[in-house]
């Protein structure tokens, strides 16, 4: 059986969403790495708020 156009399109908007998802993850481990090596290392430059 071959799907329909809806199908296709249900599933490349989840895969999209997954992408995006696991993205926002990757950014989001980013932040707390780096908010955590900079408690460990007070001497480091402070960085500016990730947050705009």
């Amino acid at each position: 059986m071959i799907p329909g156009p809806t199908v296709i399109v249900r599933m490349k908007r989840e895969r999209d969403w997954c992408l995006q998802e696991r993205l926002q993850n990757l950014i989001m481990n980013d932040i707390v790495q780096e908010a955590f090596l900079r408690d460990l290392n007070p001497f480091r430059s402070k960085m500016p708020c990730f947050f705009h």
